[in-house]
């Protein structure tokens, strides 16, 4: 297994999923009424998404690949999707709900426009999806083929990971077109956690429950957990 390359994936929106059906979201939702709105609801969500999303989105590519990259005699490619994100591009209330969701990728490849990306939109139904959607297949079959991307030298070139240079590949586009464009990973945990502790945008009490009992016992939060004292997740077995 050492000798086999490696492709990661991962999305602007990793946490839009989880916060939408997270407790406390749903429980706020359920008790707010006309004549009493929960006014911090969609703020303290915004917040979540946003914060959720860098977290898990770099558990699951760089800290992989960081993890994987001693073993491995073949090479590493990562894959951003940004496609979705932008409220221009597809309304306030898709992006609000979704943006570039977790697992947003996967109907490029498989042509399986399924739920919740066929709810009353067009997220797939236009120039720029078939366009993003043609690059992204041509990548994936070059490198399902060969063990690497890259499928023509007119193209944008997908350079493999390595911890001095920690490249990544931009999925992104409107209504109208699609381009993939070369990246490069700037940010750490714990640039992420230091900005989460330095934004105003929420209450300090919805921060700390934030902290505290969103994003506690994740997959992705051991250290998170560390840092902000919260308790060990017994499920998760020791690094």
């Amino acid at each position: 297994m050492k000798h086999v390359p490696v492709l990661i994936f991962y999305s602007s929106d990793e946490f839009s999923i989880l916060a939408d059906a997270d407790a406390w979201f749903q429980q706020r939702r359920k008790a707010q009424t006309p004549e009493k709105p929960d006014a911090a609801l969609e703020q303290d969500k915004a917040f979540c998404v946003k914060y959720g999303s860098l977290i898990w989105g770099d558990f699951n590519s760089h800290q992989l690949a960081e993890r994987l990259y001693p073993h491995l005699d073949a090479p590493i490619y990562i894959g951003k999707f940004h496609y979705g994100h932008e409220v221009k591009n597809f309304g306030e209330e898709f992006t609000r709900r979704y943006g570039a969701l977790h697992g947003v990728y996967l109907p490029f490849p498989t042509d399986q426009y399924k739920s919740p990306w066929k709810r009353g939109n067009d997220f797939f139904e236009h120039t720029g999806a078939e366009y993003l959607g043609s690059q992204f297949f041509s990548y994936i079959g070059q490198f399902m083929a060969t063990g690497n991307p890259n499928f023509d030298e007119k193209e944008t070139p997908w350079k493999a990971w390595t911890p001095e240079l920690q490249f990544e590949m931009f999925f992104d586009g409107d209504r109208k077109r699609g381009y993939v464009k070369a990246g490069v990973n700037e940010f750490s945990f714990e640039d992420v956690a230091s900005q989460f502790d330095a934004d105003t945008s929420v209450s300090e009490e919805s921060k700390a429950f934030i902290a505290a009992h969103v994003f506690n016992h994740r997959i992705f939060s051991r250290e998170w957990d560390a840092r902000y004292g919260n308790p060990p997740d017994p499920m998760l077995p020791e690094p």
